[in-house]
């Protein structure tokens, strides 16, 4: 997530526990920042012979039941 602040939070999951969480320090502190973007990436099962043959619907599918 980035802040209105200038800082950057990132949250790391493993399923549905946090497991690590930063945050970078801001140059411009606010009292209470707001978040201004989020981006959310999922990583894939270890199972990578079997990832090379999905296509594009089968591989949106599969990060959208996580």
């Amino acid at each position: 997530r980035v802040m209105s602040d200038g800082s950057v939070l990132v949250t790391v999951y493993e399923k549905d526990k946090i497991i690590s969480q930063t945050k970078t320090h801001s140059p411009h502190p606010d009292k209470i920042p707001t978040i201004l973007s989020t981006q959310v990436e999922h990583s894939l099962p270890d199972n990578t012979s079997e990832q090379a043959d999905l296509t594009d619907a089968q591989m949106l599918n599969l990060l959208m039941q996580k």
